[in-house]
């Protein structure tokens, strides 16, 4: 009895150990935005993390409201870069950014001058990575996203 309890013991601290936890991985240090990136904006509710695997593609909404500046934040552990991310205007299908032709940038700023529900398509190329075992292939990402409403501009 006491080797089963022994074992299970074991079984739960390796499993707790070499398991990545994910939930909270865009509010690390991994992900955290400089603080000029950060300046008088706040952390959204629609900031997410996961645990993804490299080269698949993985989508998902958010949903920008009018008269917002935000920054959104992609991150990963190094190896799983660049970071592909393709944002499209869910209604149309519009294309909005596609950080492919802008070098794979990690951040992107804009105002919201409407309420936009839009979908983020994810790739994590991992363009100089080997995997050696199928669990290597899947990273923590995290995704911040920031804003502040605007301010008043003008009479």
């Amino acid at each position: 009895m006491k080797k089963l309890i022994l074992l299970s013991l074991l079984t739960i601290w390796a499993s707790t150990t070499y398991s990545q936890r994910c939930d909270d991985y865009h509010l690390g240090v991994k992900c955290r935005p400089s603080p000029q990136e950060a300046k008088d904006m706040v952390i959204s509710s629609q900031s997410r993390s996961a645990e993804l695997e490299a080269r698949k593609t993985y989508s998902f909404d958010m949903t920008f409201f009018r008269n917002m500046d935000y920054r959104v934040i992609f991150c990963a552990d190094r190896k799983f870069y660049p970071i592909h991310y393709v944002i499209t205007e869910k209604e149309t299908g519009i294309v909005l950014f596609d950080n492919q032709e802008d070098n794979y940038v990690e951040s992107i700023g804009f105002t919201s001058e409407t309420t936009t529900i839009v979908t983020v398509e994810l790739t994590l190329l991992a363009e100089d990575a080997k995997f050696d075992d199928f669990r290597e292939n899947r990273a923590c990402v995290g995704i911040p996203v920031l804003y502040r409403r605007v301010e008043k501009l003008g009479f």
